[in-house]
C-alpha cells in the first residue's frame, strides 16, 4: 500500500511539475492549484484544478489527450466548458479547433505548448464569462459547445 502512495505522490508531483512548466502564465495571473487527482487504475488518467478570483481552470488527461475547460466557481463538472468551445463561441463559430494533429502518446509536450498557446492567447476574453456573469452566459455557453461537439464529430468522419 505504502508503494502505491508513493508512485501516486511522484505522480502527481510530475503532473503539477509540467504545469507550472508550461502553464506558468496561470500562476502569474493569481491562479493556484486547488486539487491533482492521479488514478492509475483508469490509464493513468488525471486532472488538476486551477483557481483564482475569477473562474476556475481544469486540465485533464484522458487516455493521453490533454483537455482545458473552464467553470464558474463551486460548479457541476457539467457545467465545464473546454477552450475549444469557449474560442468557437468568442468567434462566433468561425474559428474551429479541431482534434490535436499527433500522437497522442508520444507528443505530450506539443499537447501541452498547443493548449498553452490557445490558452494565454485567449484568457483574457474567457475569464469574464466565469465570473458573476456566469448565469446571465451559462446556456449561450452550453449551447455554443453542444454545436463545437457537433463540429467535432463532423470533422472526425
Amino acid at each position: 500500500m505504502l508503494q502505491i502512495y508513493q508512485m501516486s505522490f511522484i505522480v502527481k508531483y510530475l503532473i503539477a511539475r509540467d504545469i507550472k512548466h508550461y502553464l506558468g502564465f496561470l500562476f502569474e495571473r493569481g491562479y493556484t492549484i486547488n486539487e491533482i487527482h492521479y488514478d492509475s487504475r483508469t490509464f493513468g488518467n488525471w486532472w488538476v484544478v486551477l483557481q483564482s478570483s475569477r473562474c476556475v481552470i481544469v486540465v485533464t488527461q484522458d487516455r493521453s489527450e490533454l483537455l482545458v475547460s473552464f467553470a464558474p466557481h463551486m460548479s457541476e463538472p457539467k457545467n465545464q466548458i473546454a477552450l475549444e468551445s469557449m474560442i468557437y463561441f468568442l468567434s462566433e463559430g468561425k474559428t474551429f479547433i479541431g482534434y490535436f494533429d499527433g500522437n497522442l502518446f508520444q507528443e505530450k509536450k506539443r499537447q501541452f505548448e498547443r493548449l498553452a498557446r490557445l490558452l494565454n492567447g485567449n484568457i483574457d476574453q474567457i475569464e469574464p464569462y466565469f465570473g458573476s456573469n456566469y448565469e446571465k452566459y451559462k446556456s449561450e455557453l452550453l449551447n455554443a459547445q453542444r454545436k463545437y461537439n457537433e463540429c467535432l464529430l463532423k470533422s472526425s468522419r
